[in-house]
This record gives structure tokens, C-alpha cells and sequence, in this order.
């Protein structure tokens, strides 16, 4: 069962009152706004005229008349009310509790002002404003003047001169850039003066502009040297420059037991009993240094590259020894050579085929092994001590030196022994080289005395067989400069020239030349400080020579005579 409710009737006694409450209040409103009136009596027409100025209103001298207009302002449109009609003379304020709105507003938030009421007004006003299709007023920015200008940027004017005129290649050219203009200026004064015939090159010899050498080594970073054909050294002299210490980024404490150049790079290195490998790259001017490698456990005697630049082997009175991979930057110890009982294995030479590793054993052996695998191929045996050996080029010979100033050749393959000779003026044998081209074969003597050998005439007419007495070989020049035993020979690369040197004695190295065997007269001369010299080697192009001594420095020439071009004496000379 659903209830239904009724609204009350009105009661007439609360609309009587309500009404009685409207009346009070106008007349009290009334009665205000007489105390508030301002007696005009006293003032003349100029004051009057002076409020209306300053205060406004309809009726001057009343403060009614600008109360009635505050807040009023910015709404001009509002419609009057029943009394502002009724009385345009009076100001009357009514009160109605259901229409009461506000005075006047006090803005706080800017130029936006809203009343009370309004609020759709605004909303519809911005909704229309975001909608309209106008679009906002676009931004105009000045251009700003260039910082700077450029000449290549800069247009010429061609058509206006006489003299611009010919440069034009069609009528309608009227402007050309700065680069055009200068082309076209010098196209024309070729025309009008020719190129001379002494520079003018002639392109069917193949002759380029330049050096050839210059631009030939910058194709490469490998091998830098470029053969001239037909270029021998002069046996009067020898033209050298010092350059600075190959390694003054880190001189060595101790004396300098190896030096060695990288066969295909300008880097060089050096050893002692430091313990130390340091590495630089040669310049001739910082020769920095690149790294040290330190073995803490073996005083090097002997440190060299790899025939192809890849590892070095470093060597010491120790059963063992070390491999530095180059590449990888990293140390390999060898623990000996399989099936021998030498416990030092100090003295080595490297092939330059890449293949072997020659040591010298005890008793009288030279252990041949590999150099891929470090381990043993064959035993060479030879009467006496082994006191020096070296490799033929290709690596298919090795030659032996032994203490009782024999000779020995062996064939590397076969592993035998092909020839035994013997130089019955030398000595006490100390040392043995070979040059690169297979012609020229030279022994140090403890005395000091150097001999040389053609190979040729001494391995190829003799048919001394090993196991008998060896066969006697006259040398093609004795070289008697220096008192003291020989310790190091070097061959230049090009077999023009051996250098020899004695560590017993100070700066007691010489320089000599091969074809004509004459020791160069103008260097090294008293005041080359050389000191005491313990190793000795050739750049790869024969354009540098490194001398390491006991005082831990490593002395660096240049060969100016020698025209190969190497990248390093290049920068130099530029």
C-alpha cells in the first residue's frame, strides 16, 4: 500500500510578516541615507562643479551619489531596478534575500575578472575562442647581421666592367661566386701567359710532381724502404747525424744487453738485467716510449723480435725462458727445451726464414728447435765450445764458431754437417756474422782483429768433410783497427758496410766498408760518445743505427749517405 503526501497551503501570516520585514528595511535605508546627506548651502557654484569633477554622479554635493555607483563600474549594462527608476535623485540600497547580488569585487588574480554568476558566461566565451578557426597572431623575428662573412660566399659581378666581361662564358652570366672568379682569373692569364717548358712535366717518362719516394712510402706502413739502383756507399766517408737517445723516455739503470729494431715498424727495443723489455717507437726527435715488459724472475742476457714482428723472445741464466706476444700483450714462460740438461740456455739466435731457434748448449751442441713450438727438432755436434753462430737469409744454413777456431756449416733440413774450415792465423774466435747477401762471411778475434771471408770461395771449392781435420781458408782482408776482443758484428742490410765493436774498451767501435774493405776514416771520431758499446744493430732499411752501452743509453745514428727512405727519417728531415 503506497502513501501519498501534500505540500502544506501557504500561510498567509508568513507572507504578511515577510513583507512588513522588506518595509523596515527601506525605511531604514531611507532614514540613512537623509543623515548622509551633505548640506550644500554654504558652498558656491566652483565647489560644486570641483565634486562633480572629482566624485561624479547625477546629483552633485551628495556622497549618496557616488556610494550608489561603487562596484558598479564595469557594468554599464545592467538593467535599473524599480527604484533607481522611481527616484533618479535618490540613492536607495535595498536588501532582497532573493536577489542579492554583490557590490563590487576586488580583483586578485590579474586582468581576469569574474562575478559571481558568470561563470557560464566565461566558459562559454573561452569554449568559442578555442574553437574559432583563427589562428594565433604568428611571431615576427628580425633577422640578425652575420657574425662574419665568408669570401667564398661572395658573389661577383661579371657583366658591369669591361674588364669582368671576357671572363663570362654566356651572355646571360651576369654573377659567379669568389671561387669561379679566381679559376676563371687564372685560366686567362695562362691564356696569356703560357706555362714555360722547364715546368711543364713530362707525363710519358712517368714523372709525377713531387718526389716519387715521398709518395710511395705514404701508401704503406709496413716496409718503407725504397732501393735506389746503383747507389754505393763512398769508401772516403760517411755521412752521420746523431739524433736523439733511442730511449731517453726511460733510460735503463743498468747496461744494455740487447737492441734490436722491429723488422717492420719504427719500434725499437732493449734489454738488460733489469729484468726489463722497454719498447719505443722511433722518431728521431721523442722517440717515446711505448711499454715495459718486466720478468721478475730473469736478468735478460737476450731479447729479440721474431722474423715477422709478432713475439719476442727474451732469454737468461735460467733453464727457462720467456715469449711476449705482441698482439695479444701477453708473457708465455718455455720451461726449457725437452730432453736437454742445460740449465743455461742464455745465448740464441733467431732465423730469418721464421722458422728456428738455434741455442747454444753445453758440451759442444747447438739445440735447434722450433720457433712455432718452442720444442726441440735436432741436436748439431761440433769438436770444442760453441762461441758464436748465425743463419744464412733463407734460413737453409747455420754457421758455428767453436773455441778451437773452427768454422762448421749446417744444412738446417738434413740437420748434417756440410763443411769444417779453419783460418790457422786467427785466434780465440769470439764471434761470427754473415751478410745478407750470402757473399761476405766475417770472425771476430779475441785480439781484436777481424777477418774477412768470401763464402763462396771458402764453403763452395772446399771438400773438407766433418769428421776429419778441417780445411784450411785464407781471408780476403784482415782488419786490425781495434786491441780488444771483438764482442759484436752487424752487416748493413745492403752488405755495403760491417760494423764491428769491442765492450772491453771505450768507444772502440769501427765502421768499415766492404767493397773496398776500408774502415771509414771520419767516424766515429774522439769526442762520439759511445762509451762502452754492448750491442749493435741496423734499422730493417739501413737508414738508422742503434748502439746500446753500459751506461743504460741507446746511442742513435742516422746514415745520411744512405738514400733509402725510412718514415721516421722523413718527419725528420721535414
Amino acid at each position: 500500500m503506497s502513501s501519498t503526501y501534500a505540500l502544506p497551503p501557504p500561510n498567509p501570516a508568513l507572507s504578511h510578516r515577510k513583507r512588513k520585514r522588506k518595509a523596515a528595511a527601506a525605511a531604514s535605508s531611507h532614514s540613512a541615507n537623509d543623515r548622509l546627506r551633505v548640506d550644500d548651502g554654504d558652498k558656491d557654484e566652483e565647489e560644486l562643479a570641483l565634486e562633480e569633477f572629482i566624485f561624479g554622479g547625477d546629483v552633485p554635493g551628495t556622497i549618496d551619489g557616488v556610494l550608489s555607483k561603487a562596484g558598479k563600474e564595469l557594468d554599464a549594462k545592467a538593467p535599473q531596478t524599480k527604484q533607481d527608476a522611481a527616484s533618479p535623485t535618490t540613492d536607495i540600497v535595498t536588501h532582497d534575500d532573493d536577489s542579492d547580488e554583490p557590490l563590487f569585487t576586488i580583483d586578485t588574480q590579474g586582468d581576469a575578472t569574474i562575478f559571481l554568476g558568470q561563470e557560464g558566461k566565461i566558459h562559454d566565451h573561452i569554449t568559442s575562442s578555442l574553437n574559432s578557426p583563427k589562428p594565433p597572431p604568428a611571431i615576427i623575428l628580425q633577422p640578425k647581421a652575420p657574425v662574419w662573412e665568408d669570401d667564398d660566399d661572395l658573389l661577383v659581378d661579371i657583366a658591369t666592367k669591361t674588364r669582368s666581361r671576357k671572363l663570362r662564358k654566356a651572355e646571360a652570366e651576369v654573377v659567379i661566386s669568389s671561387t669561379d672568379y679566381e679559376t676563371r682569373l687564372r685560366s686567362q692569364f695562362e691564356k696569356i701567359h703560357p706555362r714555360p717548358k722547364w715546368a711543364v712535366t713530362d707525363k710519358k717518362d712517368g714523372v709525377r710532381e713531387g718526389d716519387p719516394e715521398e709518395m710511395d712510402f705514404l701508401k704503406t706502413t709496413t716496409t718503407i724502404a725504397q732501393k735506389k739502383d746503383g747507389f754505393h756507399f763512398s769508401p772516403d766517408a760517411i755521412a752521420v747525424t746523431r739524433l736523439k737517445d733511442g730511449n731517453q723516455m726511460a733510460y735503463s739503470p743498468c747496461v744494455i744487453q740487447s737492441v734490436q729494431f722491429h723488422p717492420k715498424t719504427p719500434v725499437m727495443l732493449t734489454a738488460g738485467y733489469d729484468k726489463a723489455v722497454r719498447l719505443f717507437r722511433i722518431d728521431g726527435k721523442i722517440n717515446p716510449k711505448i711499454q715495459s715488459i718486466l720478468f721478475k724472475d730473469m736478468p735478460i742476457h737476450q731479447a729479440q723480435f721474431t722474423a715477422d714482428g709478432k713475439q719476442i723472445i727474451a732469454t737468461g741464466a735460467r733453464k727457462h725462458f720467456y715469449t711476449y706476444d705482441m698482439e695479444k700483450g701477453t708473457a708465455q714462460t718455455i720451461y726449457g727445451i725437452r730432453g736437454r740438461p742445460e740449465k743455461n740456455i742464455a745465448e740464441f739466435r733467431l732465423s730469418p726464414c721464421n722458422r728456428y731457434i738455434a741455442f747454444v748448449g753445453e758440451g759442444g751442441y747447438i739445440i735447434l728447435a722450433s720457433r712455432d713450438t718452442k720444442q726441440w727438432i735436432a741436436n748439431l755436434r761440433m769438436n770444442g765450445k760453441v762461441r758464436s753462430l748465425c743463419f744464412s737469409l733463407d734460413g737453409e744454413y747455420l754457421y758455428a764458431v767453436t773455441s778451437d777456431d773452427d768454422i762448421y756449416q749446417f744444412e738446417t733440413r738434413s740437420r748434417q754437417c756440410l763443411y769444417k774450415v779453419k783460418d790457422i792465423s786467427a785466434y780465440k774466435t769470439t764471434s761470427i756474422a754473415l751478410s745478407p747477401d750470402n757473399h761476405y762471411i766475417a770472425t771476430g778475434l779475441k785480439s781484436g782483429i777481424v777477418n774477412i771471408y768470401d763464402r763462396n770461395v771458402v764453403f763452395g771449392e772446399s771438400t773438407s768433410n766433418c769428421s776429419g781435420p778441417a780445411a784450411s781458408i785464407t781471408p780476403l782482408k784482415s782488419l786490425s783497427n781495434l786491441t780488444t776482443s771483438i764482442r759484436n758484428m752487424a752487416f748493413h742490410p745492403t752488405s755495403q758496410a760491417l760494423l764491428f765493436s769491442s765492450r772491453s774498451m771505450k768507444d772502440a767501435l769501427r765502421l768499415a766498408h766492404m767493397p773496398s774493405f776500408k774502415v771509414f776514416p771520419n767516424w766515429p771520431t774522439n769526442i762520439t760518445p759511445l762509451s762502452h758499446v754492448n750491442s749493435v744493430d741496423f734499422s730493417p732499411n739501413g737508414g738508422h743505427l742503434a748502439m746500446g752501452n753500459d751506461k743504460g743509453v741507446s746511442v742513435l745514428y742516422a746514415l745520411n749517405r744512405y738514400k733509402h727512405v725510412c718514415i721516421f727519417a722523413y718527419f725528420m728531415k721535414k
